[in-house]
């Protein structure tokens, strides 16, 4: 069977209104898309459904959690993107990495913290959590200005300290000046001889230390000042062990009642004391 096409002017006019009516979907479409994407874009960062709550804090020191929240908090208000704060929305933070820079920003703002660890239960509560250790005071650090640092075991001061140092163990460094975030004494080998000395005399019960000494005017050498008023003088390059425990046997030869002015050991195998 032949098949007639329709006229020119037939055909035209059809391919018209088809062509007509497919142009006439487009807006219907994009309205729908647009209401679909206002939709999705309220609801992820508007319609509250997301949002972080607020912030809590568990680092076991009172004195530091309130600013930690507020920092906490500063952070969560800043903008992500224009409009957009970061508390706004958690999966923003979650993929973005913020909470680990939240974290470093907290770790050098405060050094006190040891670590921290900021987390949020996306099925919980909705809240920021950050959880984590302070360091705790090993001694009393106090340099050339007579501004005095507790310091931790890895001699990081991290606090201002009373001059009433208790029963912690105290250097005073002539030499000397630091900030809170930074260690303490710039040469770690001297650090190690003194708490060498310290951690063998502590134990000692003929003998009370009062405080050790970096003097001005000398290099690698320290001095320990005890509570009976005489001194030790020691240098980094002796055996720190030696030297104490020959100054130890010596001193249970003396005369109780004998004054001490001091024991210099600042020679390796020799004592010497007056």
């Amino acid at each position: 069977m032949k098949v007639i096409s329709p006229p020119r002017k037939v055909q035209a006019n059809i391919n018209w209104k088809k062509k007509s009516k497919k142009t006439g979907r487009i807006p219907w479409f994009l309205i729908l898309f647009l209401g679909y994407l206002t939709a999705f874009i309220y609801c992820f960062f508007f319609a509250g459904f997301f949002e972080v709550k607020g912030v809590e804090v568990s680092v076991g020191d009172s004195s530091i959690e309130p600013i930690l929240k507020k920092e906490a908090e500063n952070f969560l208000n800043t903008e992500f993107l224009p409009f957009i704060k970061k508390r706004d929305n958690v999966l923003t933070l979650l993929i973005s990495g913020s909470l680990t820079s939240l974290e470093n920003s907290l770790k050098t703002d405060s050094p006190k913290l040891v670590d921290i660890d900021a987390h949020i239960n996306l099925f919980g509560n909705g809240m920021l959590n950050l959880s984590g250790s302070i360091r705790k005071p090993f001694g009393i650090y106090c340099d050339n200005t007579n501004s005095c640092y507790y310091f931790d075991r890895d001699r990081l001061a991290f606090e201002p300290a009373p001059e009433v140092k208790g029963a912690l163990w105290e250097i005073k460094d002539e030499l000397g000046q630091i900030k809170i975030g930074k260690p303490v004494i710039e040469d770690p080998d001297l650090y190690t001889k003194i708490l060498e000395a310290h951690e063998l005399l502590k134990n000692f019960n003929n003998l009370k230390i009062d405080y050790f000494l970096i003097p001005k005017g000398t290099v690698g050498e320290f001095w320990i000042k005890t509570v009976a008023g005489w001194s030790i003088f020691l240098d980094r390059t002796v055996d720190i062990k030696t030297q104490i425990l020959g100054m130890n046997a010596v001193l249970g030869k003396i005369d109780q009642n004998k004054k001490i002015e001091y024991f210099d050991l600042r020679v390796q195998d020799r004592i010497y004391y007056k």
